[in-house]
């Protein structure tokens, strides 16, 4: 069902961060800025808005800088390392900035010929926002890591751990001293690798399956609404004509809290039912393993929250004359609201049942009414004149749902931009 929604005006009504945009082609295109997409980060002001086309481009630093770095509509941007040790950053940003990254594909490349993973996305020492909105981090040991930041979200997309190769598998998610919601996403460890032989003809053993999330630190709080968590395979034992005979190993945790202590990490689960990988398959030898655990407390406790939260997905961005559309799920029946507001990463959590609240003040709500039968409402809203010298603005939207009680669903950035772009 589609319904048309006056969601551009408000946005306008709420002054957004209205952004310059820089536009970055990495095949130096009609109207392109930068070629390189490092060099439009450092030429950049705070609260730039870099608009990216297709290609493949190095590794990404943002250094305490207030910055939106969005993929254009329907393009292919890969961000990956070109050299050792660089991979796609957001470090330092102070209280009250945000950093937005949307339709990425940041990706970690083992180095060669060791295959040492390192991260695809390190987030660290941030007193302000980072907000991933529909990315996928591919690989790395941890794929993300997020490390002394006060708000991070990711709406959407995927984090993939790296199977193991020669070292070990990769987590998919690893938090320590941090505040974290992910919602609507999809979080997997890395497989383990089989044995069998190596390089060289050398025999090499099986290793275990990664977690998907992995918590530590005495003041991390993750919130996991409407998510996919699974841990990686466990890698396949090995037998060669009763010579040689290597085990099978286990299969990775789902989650794992390793926080022990007075003030250790705490996991709310909305919506999501981590599992355990999968055990490696067993050898004629006897040889057996076990699946991973689908929660494994070490330290630190886990909160099940009871509301089923609904889902809000948007587009890329958005240019003037064109629809924005929204499309929001939930139960049939139940009351909802898109709430808006320029500034994300509002901690508030509202208990056992309504969940985590994505937004900062100011708040604007639209009231959408029951949802339809099948629960899905698709709100198509015409991108007027953003007026005088705005070239682009980006806003936040979260769903909230009401049947027996509130919860709040997940959310995602709405970028409008300039027809000139």
């Amino acid at each position: 069902m589609f319904r048309a929604c006056p969601i551009v005006a408000l946005l306008l009504l709420a002054a957004p961060l209205r952004a310059g945009v820089l536009v970055v082609d990495a095949a130096g295109g009609p109207g392109a800025d930068f070629t390189s997409l490092q060099a439009a980060v450092d030429a950049a002001a705070s609260g730039d808005l870099l608009l990216v086309r297709s290609g493949d481009y190095g590794g990404l630093l943002i250094d305490g800088k207030a910055l939106s770095v969005v993929a254009d509509t329907g393009a292919d941007v890969s961000v990956a390392f070109t050299a050792p040790l660089q991979r796609t950053e957001v470090r330092h940003l102070p209280a009250g900035a945000n950093v937005l990254l949307q339709g990425l594909r940041l990706r970690e490349i083992p180095m060669m010929p060791t295959f040492v993973p390192y991260n695809a996305g390190f987030v660290h020492d941030c007193a302000g926002t980072v907000w991933l909105d529909d990315c996928s981090v591919e690989f790395g040991a941890p794929a993300l890591q997020v490390q002394d930041c006060a708000r991070v979200v990711v709406a959407g997309g995927s984090i993939l751990g790296t199977p193991s190769v020669e070292g070990g598998s990769g987590t998919g998610l690893r938090v320590e001293d941090s505040d974290v919601v992910v919602a609507g996403s999809t979080i997997l460890g890395g497989d383990g690798r089989d044995a069998g032989w190596g390089a060289f003809m050398t025999f090499i053993g099986s290793s275990p399956g990664a977690p998907g999330v992995s918590l530590g630190g005495s003041s991390t709080v993750v919130t996991l609404a409407d998510c996919t968590v699974h841990g990686g395979a466990g890698g396949a034992g090995f037998w060669f004509f009763g010579d040689v005979c290597g085990a099978p190993s286990d299969g990775g945790d789902g989650l794992v809290l390793d926080a022990p202590g007075p003030f250790a990490a705490i996991a709310r689960l909305a919506g999501t039912l981590p599992l355990g990988g999968d055990a490696g398959g067993a050898t004629i030898c006897g040889q057996t393993s076990s699946p991973g655990l689908g929660i494994h407390t070490l330290g630190g406790s886990v909160m099940f929250l009871s509301g089923v939260p609904g889902t809000l997905t948007a587009a890329g961005p958005t240019r003037e004359g064109e629809s924005l559309t929204v499309d929001v799920r939930g139960k049939a029946g139940d009351l909802a609201w898109v709430v808006l507001s320029p500034m994300p990463g509002g901690k508030f959590f509202y208990g056992a049942k309504e969940g985590e609240l994505l937004l900062g003040p100011p708040f604007i709500a639209v009231t959408l009414g029951p949802l339809p039968a099948g629960g899905a409402l698709a709100l198509s809203a015409h991108v007027p004149e953003l007026g005088p010298g705005v070239e682009g603005l980006a806003a936040f939207a979260q769903v909230v749902t009401c049947g027996a009680g509130c919860v709040m669903g997940t959310g995602s950035a709405l970028v409008l931009l300039d027809a000139g772009f």
